[in-house]
């Protein structure tokens, strides 16, 4: 739908809360700034908040982590993109970019068991496991072991 909103232009979705609405306008003016002012589409409508079809997902990756997530990505424990990983607050571009740099790093084994939740007994990441020692998704219709997982569709990269 198409609303104005001080003074500017924005395709949104109609069923967005205000605090969700001031989120996706936030997002889409640093989108406009910083990539693209180009929308995408959904079921023919078009809308800011997503990137046109033709772009390459994630483009809302932190470029800190872009060339360690093309090495996962090309190895046997990519994942396979979201539905709407085109879209500029993916949850699934989120998780990466904040998770990426943590289980890549030095002080994983640290930082972990000071996480709410974290299993009592970890003592470390097997990092001769998985892809350095984790994998970012498991879904139905995937096989995974300790060397490999094998989605049923996975988008590889240049």
């Amino acid at each position: 739908m198409e609303k104005i909103i001080n003074g500017k232009t924005y395709y949104i979705p109609s069923n967005l809360t205000i605090e969700q609405e001031r989120i996706y306008c936030h997002i889409i003016d640093w989108k406009r700034e910083h990539l693209t002012t180009e929308r995408g589409t959904y079921k023919g409508n078009e809308y800011d908040a997503l990137f046109p079809t033709e772009t390459e997902i994630p483009t809302m990756l932190y470029p800190a982590v872009v060339e360690q997530w093309k090495d996962m990505q090309n190895g046997p424990f990519g994942y396979k993109f979201h539905k709407f990983a085109n879209h500029a607050v993916s949850s699934q571009t989120a998780c990466v970019n904040l998770f990426l740099p943590l289980l890549l790093s030095d002080k994983i084994d640290e930082i972990l068991p000071n996480i709410p939740g974290c299993p009592s007994n970890l003592k470390r990441i097997a990092r001769d496991k998985l892809y350095h020692g984790f994998c970012f998704e498991y879904w139905a219709g995937s096989t995974c072991d300790s060397r490999h997982c094998r989605p049923h569709r996975r988008h590889r990269l240049p």
